[in-house]
């Protein structure tokens, strides 16, 4: 399905992020990309939320998505994949319509358990018209913006990212 330029800018230009599943944790997925937005100099608000964290890396966070006094443009869902879908409706419900999602574990795996998740997560991303990267992604990166919505381990400490007139967009089947 194709989808209008305009619909798609908030997923690759959003003025704000909210990260499901931040962490403190050093090397967790949800640290790696709170430390990438600071680190290459996000251009929006980030919001990372854990229901235990009162701060991560310098930034409030908040228990559940839903606490955030802001609009959210986009959300990274760092949680195992059976969290996922209820993390997607709580997105719906804060009016959230662009997700990002790097777990693994649904239709790819060809089990009964992973075409569950996949049906279901399919189910709600259409009630709600949700629209996705994901799952089993790297995430996407724009480096106009800093957007850095990914958990890549290439972005080592000396990274550096410059804008220029390339893009690179990739998918895979499986």
């Amino acid at each position: 399905m194709l989808y209008e330029t305009e619909t798609l800018s908030k997923m690759f230009d959003p003025g704000s992020v909210a990260i499901i599943g931040a962490s403190n944790k050093k090397g967790k997925q949800g640290n790696t990309v709170v430390e990438y937005l600071a680190r290459f100099n996000y251009q929006g608000e980030i919001y990372p939320v854990n229901p235990v964290e009162k701060e991560i890396l310098g930034f409030p966070c908040y228990a559940s998505v839903t606490d955030i006094p802001a609009e959210i443009d986009m959300a990274v869902l760092c949680l195992p994949n059976n969290k996922i879908p209820e993390a997607a409706k709580k997105c719906a419900e804060k009016g959230i319509r662009f997700l990002v999602i790097w777990t693994a574990g649904f239709g790819e795996l060809d089990t009964p358990e992973g075409k569950s998740l996949h049906q279901e997560l399919k189910k709600i991303c259409e009630k709600y018209d949700l629209k996705i990267c994901g799952p089993n992604s790297l995430g996407l990166i724009n480096v106009a913006n800093g957007l850095t919505a990914t958990f890549t381990t290439a972005l080592t400490d000396n990274a550096v990212l410059t804008p220029g007139r390339i893009a690179f967009v990739s998918q895979s089947d499986r």
